[in-house]
């Protein structure tokens, strides 16, 4: 029959068909596998079983039913890889729309293992562009080429994605030229962390965690390891404890250390650096400042001001070593900078206070913190009067807020109600403790590797505070205040600050002057620079009064309309502005 007039076959049937040939191809297997069996069985040679068995036909349906399975796994095979590279191309889209949108979903985009290539790439660079969500970027394991990866980072060195943190580049095809590329244009970008290379084996999970879900998988509610371990992402971010499982246990990275330890191992820093003959400033600004940090903790967790029968056993570890350490803090103190040029020096170099110098004040006002007389008192014996020497310098260098700051927090506590009695306000008014002695009782220290030598600036200053800080805010009262010297608001604040220490009432019951006030006034009675100056109608006075008005002056008055038949109102009317301005260009006026 030709073929245009065979019958058409339906599916089913067809289907059917092969199911039986199938069956029956089995049924024959089986029938030979038993034959062969029975043959074995009888004592047949060799020869004999193939001489009865009919061995072409069980060799050919043998080689047509593996051919068969071998097609079955390879169809299973490509519906496998189709369905992967499906997904993969739903992440990309999904990503690459996210990314292009400016969404929040953009925030941590994870394309690791996507089969990502160079045109994904160049359509992620278009879209990173005008990005500034997107923090995290996984590329990991994907078909970056040379080209690609050089691409991207010429894209994020450009401003791409400006708030990018973390980019990872791993297990792509890169050559090391190309890493080295990417590396170079990326130096500028100082807080974006970028990964290359292989990646690291895989880590076998423990037996108890192998049948849970790994933390992050779902919605990217936790950062990945090497987002985690971006120091940029750990500043802001507490992400040790987020991605800790209930009831276990946090692992410390180090030991903790006990407070004394760690107290005593700075101080030795800074008596090391006080011994070495190369030293710097940061040298010793760095462990006084650290110290400053701790005893301002120790003072944040305790009531203030400390009562009055607080010893010096009671003090937090940090704080009792300071106290210890005065005699080492008055060296550091009498340490000078070399001058040198800054912002405002001009072409001329000036004489600098010194981070380290910042540093050992800053410390000192935190400890008077406490405001007790066992603090003050030590401070009082304390050799070479560092609270003193502090003044002076702070004078000395009138752009210096930073230490002027620390100096006036630590004088208020030597005047406060509960340390006045201690006599420490006297290094304020006499520059010495109530013992006498000068301010510099020290040995000049070897000049340091920029020039550090016990010059003892504060020492040239000839007046007592007292009477520096009088003429100096004296100068200030006939000029407007954006003409004054930077120094004049800081004197002025301690200027109050005595003032008011002298008052009646001053430490609690009114009326009532302690026996310490009145050793004050009459201290400060003996100088008539100041005296003329706290006078009752003196520059004091009119300068504390600048201070309690309004920062812009007055305010404006506000205007109040004519009663109704009164006469008329010289104020102008929108019409007659309009006119006076067109009279002005010789245009019609409005009628």
């Amino acid at each position: 029959m030709p073929a245009a007039h065979l019958p058409k076959v339906d599916e089913e049937e067809a289907g059917t068909a092969d199911a039986d040939e199938t069956a029956r191809e089995l049924e024959e297997e089986e029938e030979d596998a038993e034959t062969a069996s029975s043959a074995s069985g009888e004592g047949l040679t060799d020869d004999d079983t193939d001489a009865s068995q009919p061995t072409g036909t069980g060799k050919k349906k043998r080689k047509k039913k593996k051919k068969k399975a071998n097609g079955e796994a390879s169809g299973e095979a490509s519906r496998v890889d189709a369905e992967v590279r499906k997904q993969q191309q739903e992440r990309v889209s999904n990503a690459l729309a996210d990314v292009r949108a400016n969404s929040s979903g953009s925030i941590w985009v994870d394309l690791s293992s996507a089969a990502v290539d160079a045109k994904t790439v160049k359509k992620l660079c278009a879209h990173l562009a005008a990005n500034t969500e997107i923090l995290s970027l996984n590329l990991a394991g994907n078909c970056l080429d040379d080209e690609s990866g050089e691409s991207l980072a010429r894209a994020l060195a450009q401003g791409a994605a400006p708030n990018l943190i973390d980019l990872d580049l791993r297990d792509n095809p890169l050559s090391p030229a190309a890493e080295a590329s990417v590396r170079a244009t990326l130096k500028e970008r100082k807080i974006l962390n970028v990964e290359l290379g292989p990646l690291p084996p895989p880590v076998a999970a423990p037996p108890a965690e192998a049948g849970k879900e790994e933390a992050g998988k779902e919605g990217g509610a936790s950062l990945s390891g090497s987002l985690r371990d971006n120091p940029y992402v750990r500043r802001f971010f507490q992400v040790d404890e987020d991605d800790q499982d209930e009831g276990q246990a946090l692992e410390s990275p180090t030991e903790q250390v006990v407070p004394e330890q760690l107290s005593a191992e700075l101080w030795e820093q800074v008596n090391q650096a006080l011994e070495s003959p190369t030293r710097t400033t940061a040298d010793l600004a760095t462990p006084l400042t650290a110290i400053a940090d701790q005893v301002r903790g120790e003072m944040d967790s305790c009531m203030l001001p400390m009562l009055a029968d607080t010893e010096l056993a009671d003090l937090r570890p940090f704080t009792a070593a300071a106290l210890r350490a005065l005699p080492t803090l008055r060296r550091v103190l009498g340490l000078a900078s070399a001058p040198r040029e800054t912002t405002f020096s001009r072409t001329a170099a000036l004489r600098t206070l010194g981070l380290h110098r910042a540093a050992a004040l800053e410390l000192l006002a935190q400890v008077l913190r406490a405001e007790c007389g066992a603090v003050a008192r030590t401070v009082v014996h304390a050799p070479g009067c560092p609270l003193a020497l502090g003044l002076r310098l702070a004078l000395a260098h009138e752009a210096c807020s930073p230490a002027q700051g620390a100096v006036l927090r630590a004088a208020r506590a030597a005047l406060a109600p509960g340390t006045g009695a201690a006599g420490l306000w006297r290094q304020l008014v006499c520059g010495a403790a109530g013992e006498g002695g000068p301010v510099g009782e020290v040995p000049d220290e070897e000049a340091g590797p920029h020039g550090e030598t016990d010059a003892r600036e504060g020492d040239a200053l000839e007046p007592v505070p007292p009477t520096a800080i009088a003429e100096l805010c004296a100068k200030a009262a006939d000029l407007a205040p954006g003409l004054r010297s930077p120094g004049v608001g800081w004197a002025l604040a301690l200027a109050g600050s005595l003032h008011a220490a002298m008052q009646p009432g001053y430490c609690g019951e009114e009326g009532r002057v302690e026996a310490w006030q009145e050793e004050l006034r009459e201290a400060l009675a003996g100088q008539a620079a100041w005296v003329e100056f706290a006078a009752a109608e003196g520059p004091l006075a009119d300068l504390l009064a600048q201070q309690q008005g309004d920062l812009a002056g007055p305010k404006p008055a506000r205007m109040v309309l004519p009663e109704p038949g009164a006469e008329p109102s010289r104020v102008l009317s929108g019409q007659d502005l309009i006119n006076m301005l067109r009279g002005l260009h010789g245009s019609p006026q409005l009628s």
